[in-house]
């Protein structure tokens, strides 16, 4: 008997011994690294003083992100439900009491008191503002300046170690870690001096480089006749596409509400006289229109120049407006040309704008948010990665659709980069790298197609223009995530597409993805031929740029008639718009491609997705139909 007793105790000894082993473990030190695929664009400079202020923010586990997922899913599938409150919200992503405390207690025990320490509204984010020394004891770290594009130094770090005592309540130090270097998703605009705007009048022109229209003759249904020029080519008006997808004339809600959010980077400056000048041009039909101010707001270290206007600014404002007029539209114009955020959490620059929305009061925060910006790679983005996702998951939590261009390199985001479309001289096809943030499921990513009904394709390298014999060198963005899974939304529609033999272009793409994560675009737009007013001038651009604006403002039309109908906002819309792909005008021919390995534009090989019936890689579930989405929403 007392063999077995002391077999007992050991027994116990040896359990405890095990229990307490384990929590050690987990309550080790994390280490947090930043991408090995630091850009070049950032070049390291002298190390700060020890005793500089700086900035830094902890990012903490919220409680029930899953449960949030599952209760946003029922949500947008139900058009009648909705979307949460703030309170509502912080059930599912505020902190414990717990997890604050012991953050609140490790920073006191650095020497930072609750003072130095700025709290989100969801208490899921504190901004930590202390020394350059007590920084680096506290994370056990070394912090270098590093400018971006030649701009302002900013601390940041390669890698840091989280205290023991918080590691199993953060994931993220945020932007510290971050070195994004953002891009505009449109080709260059090209000049048409020939154009009259004070007449009105439709116009073409057959530069080789900037006429990226095709001949009506090669349709067998016509466009819209808003779409034709004088000379038998089309262009993207604003009244085209409002025929074209089916859009229905919008009416002004007497009370104030911010219906679209178009975002700005890089000092990218909105001139309200080239809007102007273009809604007198192109809405004809509303008489008004010329009359139409949009808002303007700078943030974060911005300066708005109307007096030097930019292509991107102008593109965004003009076809958000031109569809959706009158509504109220807001240019968001946020840091500054390299994309430094003065006052927040710099280096990941579409974090930095989800931060401020969710500051905002559901009354004034938009519905629905474009974005026509990317970074090329993904990778270089690891750190604040689910950062910026939480943030975007939380915003369509509360109600606004958070829409992006899918990219302008094909199925390969840093293949605009190069210095030719076919990096590998060895003959072979490199891995395909897919762009950020478009991989992040709360974010609804648009690629782009060129020509009308059934032949509507995704513009892919090499497409030609049909005028002029010349070849367009960009694609519509397309790839798998490297960093989400395959969202449970997307799985079926995925599957299907996966097993179909001609899913891919060539064997060349085979392998050079990674198949299990989650696919972009969504959906598609016409991206080709948009005439843009740019300093009173007017020029035709191309590029993704151009379809995320574009399905956007249809949402937006979309929601001024739920909101005059008494129901909310679209949202999160991906779950109600996966379930329900008749919704949308199939795309079956062409693909998202590219040139590689070695050889010229004629014999290199091509890689990329290719468009199928059903959802696909290449051009998502397809091209809107605004009359059936209504009616999913049960207009």
């Amino acid at each position: 008997m007392k063999h077995h007793r002391q077999l007992l105790v050991l027994v116990l000894l040896l359990c405890s011994a095990a229990i307490f082993s384990h929590g050690v473990e987990a309550a080790s030190k994390k280490t947090i690294k930043a991408s090995s695929n630091i850009p070049s664009s950032w070049v390291k400079k002298a190390t700060p003083k020890k005793a500089s202020i700086m900035s830094f923010d902890l990012y903490l586990n919220a409680p029930n992100r899953a449960g949030l997922h599952s209760k946003m899913t029922s949500i947008s599938k139900n058009p009648k439900a909705a979307w949460l409150t703030n309170a509502e919200a912080a059930a599912y992503v505020t902190p414990s009491t717990t997890s604050r405390n012991a953050v609140i207690k490790a920073l006191k025990a650095a020497g930072i008191p609750s003072a130095n320490l700025t709290w989100s509204t969801l208490k899921d984010r504190v901004t930590v503002k202390t020394t350059v020394s007590k920084v680096e004891s506290f994370l056990s770290t070394t912090i270098s300046s590093y400018s971006h594009n030649g701009e302002i130094a900013l601390p940041k770090a390669k890698s840091v170690t989280l205290p023991s005592s918080i590691s199993a309540h953060v994931y993220s130090v945020g932007t510290l870690l971050a070195f994004g270097s953002p891009s505009l998703n449109r080709e260059n605009y090209q000049s048409a001096s020939d154009i009259t705007l004070s007449k009105r009048r439709m116009f073409e022109y057959a530069n080789e480089h900037a006429d990226e229209s095709m001949n009506l003759a090669k349709r067998t249904t016509a466009p819209p006749s808003t779409c034709v020029s004088s000379g038998g080519h089309y262009y993207n008006y604003p009244r085209c596409l409002i025929d074209y997808y089916g859009l229905p004339q919008t009416s002004k809600s007497l009370a104030r509400r911010n219906d679209l959010a178009i975002i700005g980077y890089l000092a990218e400056n909105f001139s309200q006289s080239d809007l102007t000048t273009a809604m007198k041009a192109f809405r004809t039909d509303q008489p008004n229109a010329a009359k139409y101010q949009m808002y303007l707001n700078d943030l974060l270290g911005a300066t708005n120049s109307g007096s030097d206007p930019s292509g991107e600014a102008a593109l965004d404002s003009q076809i958000a407006v031109g569809l959706t007029y009158p509504l109220e539209s807001t240019y968001y114009n946020i840091g500054d040309k390299s994309g430094t955020t003065v006052g927040a959490d710099t280096g990941d620059i579409f974090l930095s704008a989800f931060q401020y929305f969710l500051e905002l009061d559901a009354s004034v925060r938009p519905s629905v948010i474009t974005v026509s910006y990317g970074i090329l790679d993904e990778a270089s983005m690891t750190s604040t990665a689910d950062a910026m996702c939480n943030a975007a998951q939380l915003l369509s939590a509360l109600g606004t659709t958070v829409v992006f261009s899918a990219g302008d390199s094909g199925p390969d985001g840093t293949a605009r980069a190069q210095s030719t479309p076919y990096p590998d001289a060895s003959g072979s096809c490199l891995p395909l790298t897919p762009s950020y943030p478009s991989g992040c499921p709360y974010i609804l990513s648009v690629g782009a197609t060129t020509g009308y009904y059934e032949a509507e394709q995704p513009v892919y390298y090499g497409t030609p223009s049909g005028l002029s014999g010349y070849n367009w060198a960009w694609a519509t963005g397309s790839g798998f995530s490297e960093i989400w899974s395959t969202p449970d939304y997307q799985s079926s529609a995925l599957s299907k597409w996966a097993a179909r033999s001609n899913s891919l272009y060539s064997s060349a793409t085979k392998g050079q993805y990674t198949s299990t994560g989650r696919a972009f675009p969504d959906v598609t737009a016409l991206g080709v031929d948009y005439p843009i007013v740019i300093g009173g001038s007017a020029y035709l651009q191309a590029g993704t740029s151009m379809s995320s604006p574009v399905f956007a403002a249809l949402l937006a039309v979309l929601n001024g008639e739920l909101r005059d109908a008494g129901q909310p906002t679209v949202g999160y819309v991906q779950p109600m718009f996966y379930a329900n792909p008749s919704a949308f005008k199939d795309i079956t021919i062409g693909g998202s491609w590219w040139k590689c390995g070695a050889g010229t534009t004629t014999t290199a090989q091509t890689y990329g997705f290719n468009a199928t019936v059903g959802w696909d890689a290449a051009s998502g579930l397809g091209s809107a139909n605004y009359s059936s989405l209504a009616a999913l929403y049960g207009l």
